[in-house]
């Protein structure tokens, strides 16, 4: 295992997912400017309305309420995402016992950012964790890769199939649904 290079890890994700993102945008305040024809709200709101959809939480676009349906709101994901690639120098801290200076530090104030974002309602503890349970299948490939061909069998298709349909009765986005 070498050392990470958090750098360049960040650059390939700004890479992969923001092209993406910014022609999205692109779209969203030219179909929003179209629907509104063209008539500008105050720079102050729109300022605003950019900053939401430049930190993924979306929302209205010029003042056209339907600008969040044109990415189907899952935009979303994108914040969470990018929580965690900016907070993964300090769980790599964590799990290999390793300080790596600056970028361990500027991580600590992410979630120190996170946790403000708790407090304002932000950051939402049960979408966090949707990303938290992504780790489980690592977990399971890297500490029980003898477990994987169990997990192929029928029975356990069928197991999780009967699981994911019970959970479509639970709360939305509750610890068990998730």
């Amino acid at each position: 295992q070498r050392r990470p290079d958090f750098l360049d890890i960040f650059k390939s994700r700004v890479l992969r997912i923001m092209p993406l993102y910014v022609f999205v945008l692109i779209f969203v305040v030219l179909l929003s400017l179209f629907e509104t024809g063209f008539a500008i709200i105050t720079l102050k709101e729109l300022g605003k309305e950019v900053f939401k959809w430049l930190v993924f939480s979306g929302g209205s676009f010029n003042g056209f309420i339907h600008s969040n349906i044109m990415t189907a709101g899952v935009h979303w994901t994108l914040r969470y995402e990018w929580l965690f690639y900016l907070t993964l120098p300090i769980i790599a801290a964590l799990v290999n016992k390793v300080w790596y200076g600056q970028y361990s530090l500027a991580s600590l104030l992410v979630f120190v950012v996170i946790g403000v974002g708790m407090m304002f309602g932000v950051v939402k503890p049960a979408l966090l964790l949707l990303f938290v349970a992504g780790f489980i299948p690592v977990l399971i490939k890297r500490h029980f890769p003898q477990g994987i061909a169990y997990l192929a069998h029928p029975l356990v298709s069928v197991a999780a199939v009967l699981l994911m349909a019970y959970a479509m009765t639970l709360a939305a986005y509750s610890v068990l649904q998730i």
